[in-house]
Order: C-alpha cells, then sequence, then structure tokens
C-alpha cells in the first residue's frame, strides 16, 4: 500500500475500532465489521473462539466443535495473540505490502477459493487481487458458494476436492518434468 492510503488506512481501521466502543460478542454477531472484531478481541473478558467460529460459518456448529476451538485458550492468558491480532492488521501495512511485492515476483502456481458470504472479504476485490498474480494465471479460481469467512467450515468437502482436482495435475506435471 502506498501514497495516502498507507497514511490514512491504519487511522481509519482504529478509529473503526473506537467508534465500535465495547463491542460485545452479541455486537458482532450482528454486524461482523472490523470495528466489532477489533473491539470485541480488545475488551471482552473471555474470548470466545467457538462462538466467533459459529458466527462467522453458514453451518450449525456443534457444541463440541466449538468447544474444541475453545480448548487451546483455557483461561485468558492464553488470548495474547487473538487479542493482538486486529492490531496487527491495522499497523502492519508496510510489511503486507512487502510481501505482495514478493508475491508479485513469483510464479509458483496460485489458486484461490473464496467465499461467497464472508463479511470481511466477499465483495472486495481481493480475490481478484491475488488472480492477478504471475502463478495464478490460468487456474481455475472459483467462488464457492452457501460459505462464510471459515471456509473449510461450511465447505470443507468441496474445498478438499477443489485443492486436490487442482494440485494432483500439479504435481503429476511437476514429477514428469526432467530434472537440470
Amino acid at each position: 500500500m502506498k501514497g495516502p492510503a498507507a497514511f490514512f488506512l491504519p487511522k481509519i481501521l482504529k478509529t473503526l475500532k473506537f467508534l465500535a466502543g465495547k463491542a460485545s460478542l452479541e455486537a458482532l454477531a450482528r454486524k461482523p465489521s472490523y470495528g466489532n472484531w477489533a473491539s470485541y478481541f480488545h475488551w471482552a473478558e473471555a474470548i470466545e473462539i467457538g462462538e466467533i467460529m459459529q458466527i462467522l460459518t453458514t453451518r450449525h456448529l456443534r457444541e463440541e466443535e466449538k468447544a474444541a476451538y475453545d480448548a487451546p485458550f483455557p483461561e485468558n492468558r492464553y488470548h495474547v495473540a487473538t487479542r493482538v491480532m486486529p492490531q496487527i492488521v491495522a499497523t502492519q501495512l508496510l510489511e503486507a505490502r512487502h510481501a505482495w511485492d514478493e508475491l508479485r515476483k513469483s510464479t509458483t502456481p496460485v489458486l484461490t477459493l473464496f467465499s461467497d458470504k464472508d463479511p470481511f472479504l466477499a465483495g472486495q476485490e481481493i480475490d481478484k487481487q491475488l488472480q492477478s498474480l504471475p502463478g495464478a494465471q490460468g487456474q481455475p479460481h472459483q467462488t464457492i458458494e452457501h460459505a462464510s469467512h471459515f471456509l473449510q467450515e461450511d465447505e470443507g468437502d468441496e474445498l478438499v476436492t477443489r485443492v486436490l482436482a487442482w494440485s494432483l495435475p500439479n504435481q503429476l506435471t511437476k514429477q514428469s518434468e526432467p530434472s537440470v
């Protein structure tokens, strides 16, 4: 990110978090947005990862599944990374730009699979940005329907099928090429 956006975007994201106030899990469920996400992760006494997963999926998660997402966080002190993650999105834009610069140099094959109901990414043209990478040219990119932010939870079988259909021919081609 360059120019005015590099200056303004971190301030905009911080403002969105501020405007969300002390967003609750219910506020995030009503309106999954950066502001509510960042605010909830900042202010919540106990972050409920299983409930976050439920909010950001289209299928109903069983209580055992939600408990499995909560398991790595038996106490609040284990949430350091989850609390910092929204800040990283807002503050590490230079690092992200450098990563994009490196990706633009690579010809390694890239496949993108996005979901149609992702409240953060759907309709934001991020899929098009990734599909513009040299290694993404000519690949069978897809938008998977009836899936939200956590595509692997909503349409895991579909995701696996598409990745295998794409990667197996690439692996076979790679193996048959003479080594230099």
